[in-house]
């Protein structure tokens, strides 16, 4: 039986992962550092499936990642800290960095994980691709407080030529605008150096 391995996989996301791999018939495993500013006092293990095999720990500490990477066929990456933007350092610790040492631990070690999914985050495009009345694309960097304030949400375009319109956005302009959006770009990039 193929079995996975869902970090951050005791929280909202990682435990609809988590269930739906059972139900396919995967054998599971969690590593999730259950801390209480994502899980509030009731940690989320009460809510994960029985039958997922869960690991405390922290996708930063190397005993806990090589532990739950022991016996495992593929990784769903999800475990990240999303939570009070002046902890600058801590978004790189947690999310670039804890990649990195995933992949550093499966190539050191050449486990035989075949496959890796990292999961990243809208907020590295920013707010994405807008138009201007004259047609022109522009990639905004985030909006105005004094607007919000003010409550005027729209985004205006550059040399006040009207307010822009938002636009499918394709993933070729990344324009994270703050550290979290900074450190999933950075997470991404480990991906794409990892593969590589």
């Amino acid at each position: 039986m193929e079995k996975i391995l869902v970090t951050g996989g005791a929280g909202f996301i990682g435990r609809a992962v988590a269930g739906e791999l059972l139900r396919r018939g995967k054998s599971v495993r969690v590593l999730d550092s259950l801390i209480e500013q994502v899980h509030g006092e009731a940690d989320g293990s009460a809510m994960l499936d029985d039958e997922a095999e869960l690991i405390v720990g922290d996708v930063r500490d190397r005993g806990a990642v090589r532990r739950a990477l022991d016996g495992v066929d593929a990784v769903i990456h999800l475990a990240a800290y999303q939570d009070y933007l002046p902890d600058f350092s801590k978004f790189f610790r947690v999310n670039a960095v804890g990649t990195a040492l995933l992949y550093e631990l499966i190539v050191a070690g050449k486990l035989p994980v075949q496959k890796v999914v990292v999961a990243s985050s809208q907020s590295v495009y920013g707010e994405g691709r807008h138009r201007c009345p004259d047609g022109t694309i522009v990639y905004p960097n985030m909006r105005a407080e004094e607007r919000l304030r003010a409550g005027r949400f729209e985004i205006p375009c550059p040399g006040g030529a009207g307010d822009t319109t938002w636009q499918p956005t394709d993933e070729s302009t990344v324009n994270p605008q703050n550290q979290y959006a900074l450190s999933k770009h950075a997470q991404e990039q480990r991906q794409i150096a990892a593969a590589g």
